[in-house]
């Protein structure tokens, strides 16, 4: 389940640039549900999703829009424990649109892998942007 929560928006990334918009963002985690719902006004809904944490070498996570809405932009990050500045044998191998069956991108997929030995857990964070 998801945390959802209202973020003003000031600008948004979207694709390979950024945005300056005014409006609203919805922001959501998988850890916590609150039972908010998006306000009918909100143009753009933000939504993120974690891997599980752990030693596997490799994984891949989706995040969908809520329906009615399509992907404008996303991506992703790894989280892993370690120093600041530190090197570790990981790597995103995908950041991309999901495409549903009309071909109009409702998701975001996102992949990594250990590319050395790792026996540390890590996992992926992948966000998504949607638009109507």
């Amino acid at each position: 389940m998801m945390t959802k929560r209202y973020i003003p928006a000031l600008a948004i990334g979207a694709g390979a640039g950024a945005l300056a918009l005014g409006g609203t963002v919805l922001a959501a985690s998988p850890h916590h549900h609150h039972g908010t719902k998006a306000p009918a006004t909100a143009t753009f809904v933000s939504l993120a999703t974690d891997s599980p944490s752990d030693a596997s070498p490799s994984k891949q996570v989706t995040v969908r829009c809520p329906k009615g809405r399509y992907a404008v932009g996303g991506g992703a990050h790894l989280h892993f424990p370690g120093e600041p500045g530190g090197t570790v044998p990981l790597a995103i191998t995908q950041s991309r649109p999901d495409p549903d069956a009309s071909a109009r991108p409702t998701g975001w997929t996102a992949a990594g892998n250990a590319t050395g030995p790792y026996a540390s857990g890590w996992g992926i964070e992948v966000h998504i942007i949607c638009g109507r």
